[in-house]
């Protein structure tokens, strides 16, 4: 069963930030990321409600928990990956999926539906509520 604790959040965090919502991706860059805070590399630095990137509904459930990173490597080159609180790595997908506590088919019904992709949010929580069989009175 999903955790709809999580879901709600998720779903709030969408609805309060339309701008930073984009179905499309899981995570993308809106800017420039040039090592400009001159982090060591190889070091890891969570993805916050600030910091210039969009977010499908699986990215900001793993944002809201803490498990997207941008992780910095060779030269100035950066990628961003799901980390857990033990420093595995995993596919963003599949940690969101498991994050959000969803079956594959309710991840794959959620995260590919780009219909409400222009901002509207209302209607992308009715499609969460009638993918995950929820009844909002």
């Amino acid at each position: 069963m999903a955790d709809m604790v999580l879901v709600e959040e998720t779903l709030d965090w969408i609805e309060n930030n339309p701008e930073r919502w984009d179905q499309g991706a899981y995570v993308k860059n809106t800017r420039t990321h040039n090592n400009s805070w001159n982090t060591p590399k190889d070091i890891q630095v969570p993805i916050v409600d600030n910091c210039g990137t969009t977010l499908c509904f699986g990215g900001a459930a793993l944002m809201l928990r803490d498990r997207l990173k941008f992780i910095y490597g060779a030269g100035d080159t950066w990628y961003v990956d799901s980390v857990d609180a033990d420093g595995n790595h995993s596919n963003i997908h599949v940690a969101a999926r498991e994050v959000l506590q969803l079956t594959e088919d309710e991840a794959r019904n959620i995260f590919y539906c780009f219909y409400y992709n222009d901002g509207e949010t209302a209607g992308f929580r009715r499609h969460v509520y009638k993918v995950l069989g929820v009844t909002k009175g």
